[in-house]
């Protein structure tokens, strides 16, 4: 097996479970900071977007983790490293369960947002 494949694809694939959905404490260590002090950075250029940017920022975050993880878990396993049409619908049906979540955690004061107007 050559080294370099497999030590690049297990990188990836780390960085991807990090940002995941999959690990149970991503969420509140990396994936919910990312996404608030982008959000908190784009609230600074457009007022009133914080909640609807957290959700975006969450997302995208979620969706770019499990990407990194099958694309780096595929790429240690296999000589074929194509993407289908059923890998993404099933991340991205996680990551929209994952957001709804968060917006729970927001409209229920648990998840406090910095410009509440």
């Amino acid at each position: 097996m050559n080294f370099k494949k497999y030590f690049k694809g297990g990188a990836l694939a780390i960085v991807g479970y990090i940002l995941s959905p999959l690990s149970f404490w991503n969420d509140f260590l990396v994936n919910i900071p990312i996404a608030y002090g982008l959000s908190y950075l784009l609230s600074f250029l457009i007022k009133d977007i914080f909640l609807e940017s957290m959700i975006f920022f969450y997302w995208v975050s979620n969706v770019v983790g499990m990407l990194m993880m099958h694309f780096g878990i595929k790429d240690m396993v296999s000589k074929d490293t194509k993407f289908t049409k059923k890998d993404l619908i099933i991340n991205i049906l996680i990551s929209i369960g994952y957001t709804l979540l968060i917006v729970i955690l927001i409209k229920l004061n648990i998840l406090k947002l910095p410009f509440s107007y």
